[in-house]
């Protein structure tokens, strides 16, 4: 009986998503975006052929060749958010006379919250790899 009502939840949500999806496209006129620059469509053809490729690529490898391809993956990206947040932290320095108030503590600690918990996950996740040899989300 669990499994029934879990499987129809998922189903309804699956459906709910797909009639606000075509209903944002209807609303935010998006295949007149695409249509008035032609070029924009063959950008999204060529993310899709090539991520196509990338993923056909990827799963030919070998266990040893795909731990190796998500090591290199999981670390580049923690390395670009720990960069980038030291770079947000060294842009917002002189901003520190906004912590006077409490809206700006807000505005300034947000995103460094943020990119700062998107950084340690990559991180953590990098390390789980280099340990173990698999990852639990990829």
């Amino acid at each position: 009986m669990k499994k029934v009502v879990t499987t129809l939840l998922i189903a309804a949500f699956i459906l709910w998503a797909i009639v606000d999806e075509v209903r944002e496209f209807r609303a935010n006129d998006t295949a007149e975006f695409y249509s008035s620059h032609p070029q924009r469509l063959l950008y999204v053809l060529g993310i899709t052929i090539v991520g196509t490729i990338v993923a056909v690529i990827f799963y030919r490898l070998s266990p040893r060749g795909q731990r190796s391809a998500k090591l290199f993956a999981l670390g580049s990206v923690a390395f670009f958010f720990t960069m980038f947040l030291g770079y947000m932290l060294f842009r917002l320095l002189p901003l520190s006379s906004l912590l006077a108030s409490p809206v700006g503590v807000a505005l300034l600690c947000l995103p460094l919250i943020f990119v700062g918990a998107l950084a340690s996950g990559f991180w953590y996740e990098f390390f789980h790899v280099l340990k173990r040899g698999q990852t639990r989300f990829l």
